[in-house]
């Protein structure tokens, strides 16, 4: 965004924090990788959150290039993969703020990270089968949750529709017997 101030113009940065919870219990999620449509990673995702703990991870704008920050966040656990795609756009005129999450019992987001952000940007899943689940939404006014589930595991996120947006993932383990 571009704004007067008493000093000049002012160009403010997009950026996206995402603090996720691990598994409740039973295991943890490892192997992080990221794709930036556009932008970078200004605080790197952790290679590894264990049950019960939160990390952190930031992306940002490039500085002086009118474009948000957009891309992909993909974590693998031993029962899961989890993509989360995050679109904070610079105008947003033009764009909507954006977020998406996947989750699938198998390693459907092990592949090209351009492609699975090209995929779920115009809200295709990876598979049609009941072990993949896709939710994407556009953010304005009103916010809602993005809940996702494969298996025993589920996902939910929020995210704000601010400039620095924040993205709050938390991964939960059901238990067999709750829907």
């Amino acid at each position: 965004m571009i704004r007067p101030s008493p000093h000049g113009w002012t160009i403010s940065q997009w950026s996206n924090l995402l603090p996720m919870a691990g598994p409740s219990r039973n295991g943890q999620t490892i192997s992080p990788w990221s794709y930036c449509y556009s932008g970078y990673s200004s605080i790197p995702p952790s290679p590894m959150i264990p049950p019960n703990v939160t990390e952190s991870c930031c992306f940002t704008n490039s500085w002086l290039r009118f474009r948000g920050s957009v891309g992909v966040l993909v974590y693998e656990a031993d029962t899961f993969t989890l993509a989360i795609l995050f679109s904070n756009p610079f105008d947003y005129n033009l764009y909507a703020v954006e977020l998406a999450m996947e989750i699938s019992a198998h390693k459907a987001h092990c592949g090209s990270l351009d492609s699975i952000y090209t995929r779920m940007y115009s809200g295709q899943p990876a598979s049609t089968g009941r072990d993949t689940m896709l939710h994407r939404v556009k953010l304005s006014a009103c916010q809602e949750p993005v809940v996702v589930s494969a298996g025993l595991v589920r996902a939910t996120a929020t995210m704000s529709n601010a400039s620095k947006s924040i993205v709050k993932v938390i991964v939960e383990n059901r238990d067999a017997h709750s829907t």
